[in-house]
């Protein structure tokens, strides 16, 4: 016999439904179990509240969906209110032996009545099932599903929709959608970017899982070795029809997941899979100017895939120091900067500009630029004139100078160190590490004049670990900066590391992670925070706190064979990852951070670290905790008290 226990707590029930007021209820196959499932069955579709038809949703599962399981289970509901939202709290509880705790929890949220919400968030315990356990658990949400369908719920209105965020959900571009270059950006039907999100875009290679440019060839090596290319090498290719075009008297092969149909003696028609192999070309005799685009968006305007666009739609900041390959850099003359006209965009020299522009543009988005460690003062001065002509005149602009100085692995920490003529973190460093600041910061304010004040954040980027950076980093600007951004990384230390076994688990990685972001990180942020006050204090206008990178850190180092390097992977999907990206961005906006600038958008994980907050282009939503985490935070981080967990199997949202 099966036993289900149900505590139903809203208002009302137990005088319109008695028999939902005592608890336990004791059912088996009865005429009584029959008499009750009839009895809720009705409450569901006639309504009521909404927390009654939730209620009396899972009750009619634990009746009729779990009668044939072999192993006793047991569920439990309270209805409580957090904020606007009508919240279910629910367990599913195993009889098993040995079973102590729930193997599944999570939270069905009811929005407010003018606009309302349906969410699931369920968690399945990190423990061995039983089949009919883990039927238990699925069926439970695949019977919300089911008695939630799309023909049975009310028709969404005309005008703008909200997602589960309650932000105006973003239309696919359609195929001539123009980026916005010297205009203000088409935001209709866009979301409301927060902003507090940014995002840093992964640099852009020949083996990216980014979908960037409509122009795929934008994205290849072509043509290195004896005119020999690839594109997409790791896989993940964007799959559909292409056409393929180019100049002179000879011919282009293509293998790995693209096969080539000629349609004339300068172009064919490519079929591109999407498998592990990705794109490989060779050319026969004479080939240039090549372009590789869909069909589809063979009349497309805007250099960026649709796709790509889609994933950044949520962030109100993108930074560019990746794509800019910001650190080592070699670049110091404005000649010798990437060009929009090259034939990739995905070599050593980075993007060119004018694309970070026009993605800005089309975003609505606001760029942050990494100068050049040893670019000249024509070099600043033209980019800032690039900008300041060709982005949408609402755009702030974030200035920092180079990426990370204070760090030795870097080239532009060496080169800072050899100008000063002094030792690491010696006063002669920093005094040579902040002019060179103050001298891109004050190039850039003479180029944008009187809107200066207005348009531009001038960054001082700090090492999070060790606030004595800003100390002495600070003063030396003489007041010329806006922001004081360290990063905002959670991870283990190299102590912990060396304690962890090939027996380590993901979840005992992740529990080090909450670990350190209640005890480290949390000072870190608040002693940031607190520097920041103080120089508002002593410069009479808001100095910020950002950050200029954040999320997970967890990395080999290059080393896979690590005892603990498949845990290490298996946390990124982790369900207790979502958690402590929620609980992370949280503990920095207490400390008064308002820029939680995310690394990076779109990469494989691996040994040399898991940046990617999607693993790759088109990758569910649903599968990608940590991209969930970031855009669900904005709508729920008055209601979250650092315990929610998150599974890809289990979660489910729609609006309706």
């Amino acid at each position: 016999m099966i036993r289900w226990a149900l505590q139903g707590l809203a208002k009302g029930w137990a005088v319109k439904y008695p028999v939902c007021a005592h608890t336990p209820v004791a059912l088996s196959k009865g005429r009584g179990a029959a008499l009750f499932r009839r009895k809720l069955g009705h409450m569901w579709l006639k309504g009521g509240d909404m927390n009654r038809r939730i209620l009396g949703l899972l009750t009619m599962f634990g009746l009729c969906g779990l009668m044939v399981s072999m192993c006793p289970s047991s569920t439990s509901a309270e209805a409580v209110n957090i904020g606007t939202h009508q919240v279910t709290r629910y367990s599913v509880t195993s009889e098993a032996p040995g079973r102590d705790e729930p193997i599944a929890f999570g939270e069905i949220a009811v929005g407010p009545a003018d606009g309302v919400r349906f969410e699931v968030v369920s968690t399945q315990r990190e423990m061995s099932l039983s089949r009919s356990e883990a039927q238990a658990v699925h069926e439970l949400l695949g019977t919300m599903l089911a008695m939630s369908s799309p023909s049975d719920t009310p028709q969404t209105p005309a005008g703008p929709q909200t997602d589960a965020v309650g932000s105006p959900t973003r239309d696919t571009p359609p195929p001539d959608d123009k980026p916005r270059v010297h205009d203000t950006p088409d935001t209709a039907g866009k979301p409301d970017k927060n902003p507090f999100l940014g995002m840093n875009l992964a640099d852009v290679t020949y083996y990216s899982r980014a979908w960037v440019f409509t122009d795929l060839m934008f994205q290849s090596d072509a043509w290195r070795k004896g005119g020999s290319g690839h594109i997409f090498k790791t896989g993940y290719a964007p799959p559909g029809q292409y056409i393929c075009t180019w100049s002179g008297n000879g011919s282009i092969r293509f293998g790995g997941d693209a096969e080539a149909n000629p349609t004339g003696s300068n172009s064919a028609q490519v079929t591109i899979s999407t498998g592990e192999r990705g794109i490989d070309m060779s050319t026969v005799g004479q080939v240039s100017d090549v372009s590789l685009i869909r069909i589809e968006h063979e009349t497309r305007i805007s250099p960026f895939q649709p796709e790509f666009l889609d994933r950044l739609a949520p962030f109100k900041v993108i930074r560019f120091m990746d794509w800019a390959n910001t650190n080592n850099s070699e670049h110091q003359r404005w000649a010798g900067r990437a060009r929009k006209g090259q034939v990739t965009q995905a070599r050593g020299g980075g993007v060119a500009i004018e694309y970070m522009i026009a993605l800005s543009n089309e975003l609505g988005a606001d760029p942050w630029f990494c100068i050049p460690h040893k670019a000249d003062d024509e070099y600043i001065r033209r980019h800032a004139e690039l900008v300041r002509d060709r982005l949408h005149p609402d755009a702030k602009v974030y200035i920092e100078y180079s990426n990370e100085v204070w760090n030795t692995q870097f080239k532009q920490h060496g080169y800072i160190r050899q100008l000063s003529g002094g030792d690491t973190y010696s006063d002669e460093f920093f005094d040579a590490w902040s002019e060179r600041c103050r001298r891109t910061f004050a190039i850039w304010a003479q180029v944008f004049g009187d809107d200066a004040n207005r348009r531009l954040v001038r960054v001082a980027a700090v090492h999070l670990q060790n606030p004595w950076v800003a100390q002495k980093l600070l003063p030396r600007l003489q007041g010329e900066f806006d922001a004081v951004a360290p990063s905002a990384y959670f991870g283990i230390t190299r102590k912990q590391g060396k304690r962890l076994t090939p027996a380590t688990t993901a979840d005992d990685i992740l529990g080090l992670c909450e670990q350190n972001i209640r005890q480290d990180n949390r000072g870190w942020y608040d002693r940031h925070g607190q520097i920041a006050r103080d120089w508002s204090s002593k410069l009479g206008r808001p100095i910020h706190l950002i950050s200029y990178e954040a999320g997970q850190h967890l990395s080999a180092n290059g080393d896979d064979n690590l005892p603990y390097y498949d845990a290490l992977i298996r946390a990124q999907s982790h369900p207790r990852m979502y958690g402590l990206y929620l609980l992370n961005m949280r503990l920095l906006e207490q400390a008064g951070g308002n820029l939680f600038t995310a690394f990076n958008d779109v990469s494989k994980p691996g040994k040399f670290g898991s940046w990617g907050h999607i693993e790759y282009q088109t990758q569910p939503i649903e599968d990608a905790p940590k991209y969930n985490a970031l855009i669900d935070y904005p709508s729920i981080r008055n209601q979250y008290d650092g315990t929610m967990r998150w599974t890809r199997v289990l979660r489910w949202r729609r609006s309706f």
